[in-house]
């Protein structure tokens, strides 16, 4: 009988051992996807939080908008307006008694949070809706884009939107898009550049890199002129023939001044400038884009409004809106207007 209790004895230590072991491993089991649990509710909060600091901003941006008087290339914030200090706006110290500013120039500021914005008025990019016109090719050539790709795109870029079916030289009309069996063409106007890239072979005459430099500087409005005041630097380059550190002397200009004649263009460049003065724009425009992101979130959230539309009982107006992926390529901190690689502090507190 004593090898019989004490193998049984063994038998129970064992099957404790066992179990032991299996609790264990569940608990183990449970305090992992504990832990994975509370980082994906850190994760999701923290997105939640950024997505709130992204609506705030945008929201406190139209507000601003559509409230101040602007000058020839910002928005005026009165002094009221910056709430003694919830509103604060990197104001030089000689001049803490004035009104602050919000450039309309592609500036990168920094909102609630970790948010990034940067307010753009369309009048000063180039208009993908009128690919006639030498500019859009200008910009095309810039990206890196060869002379005969370049007239390709056009050619099908302008049977893509205008309403007829018959196909330009080098063009495409519905026929080539079906034996393809992709989307038709919208026989429309853009709504926004995004949509170049359902241009047929889009992919084979442009490469992302080129598509990385062209997009920034493209709009779907319809352009009646050229905003100097308020045009990126590359693409007051691309408009006028000149180099990119030349059209940092207008940016500088521009900074003090209205820009309103081309005397003051050849006096700040020091180049002779064959351009039709009466095309040049001098106050903004009515069409904001609104960019905004968070660093390392890998895209930016693109919104067009335009204030003051032509309907009843509407200051503004959001026409469209997109998200775009941040590449590492892409300069997403650098002021376009100081080169200072920096962000400017801004905190927008109107709505907290």
């Amino acid at each position: 009988r004593m090898p019989f209790k004490r193998s049984q004895s063994g038998f129970v230590l064992v099957a404790t051992l066992w179990v032991l072991a299996a609790l264990t491993l569940l608990a183990s089991y449970i305090a992992t996807i504990a832990e994975t649990n509370v980082e994906i509710a850190i994760q999701t909060r923290a997105q939640i939080n950024q997505k709130l600091d992204r609506m705030g901003t945008r929201a406190t941006l139209i507000y601003l908008i559509s409230t101040n008087a602007a000058d020839h290339r910002s928005i005026i914030l009165k002094q009221e307006q910056q709430f003694s200090g919830l509103l604060s706006i990197d104001v030089p110290s000689d001049k803490a008694d004035s009104d602050s500013e919000l450039n309309l120039t592609g500036t990168i500021y920094m909102g609630p949070g970790e948010t990034r914005f940067s307010l753009q008025d369309e009048s000063g990019l180039v208009n993908v809706n009128s690919p006639q016109i030498p500019l859009f090719k200008k910009a095309l050539r810039q990206s890196g884009i060869e002379e005969f790709d370049a007239a390709i795109l056009i050619a099908r870029l302008r049977d893509y939107i205008d309403s007829d079916h018959r196909q330009l030289l080098n063009g495409a009309e519905q026929f080539e898009y079906r034996q393809q069996s992709v989307p038709l063409p919208a026989n429309g106007l853009l709504a926004t550049p995004l949509e170049l890239k359902k241009v047929l072979e889009f992919d084979e005459l442009m490469t992302r890199e080129q598509w990385r430099k062209l997009l920034p500087m493209l709009s779907a409005r319809q352009a009646v002129g050229y905003n100097l005041n308020v045009m990126p630097a590359e693409v007051i380059s691309t408009l006028l023939d000149i180099s990119v550190e030349k059209s940092q002397e207008l940016v500088s200009l521009r900074n003090e001044k209205r820009i309103n004649n081309m005397q003051q263009v050849e006096d700040a460049t020091g180049e002779l400038v064959i351009f039709d003065e009466d095309t040049l724009l001098s106050s903004p425009s009515r069409f904001i884009r609104i960019k905004l992101w968070n660093p390392g979130s890998g895209q930016r959230f693109v919104t067009g409004v335009e204030f003051t539309p032509f309907v009843r009982r509407s200051p503004w107006r959001i026409d469209y809106q997109y998200t775009e992926v941040i590449h590492e390529t892409d300069i997403i901190n650098v002021d376009r207007e100081t080169n200072t690689g920096e962000a400017q502090p801004v905190s927008l507190s109107l709505l907290q």
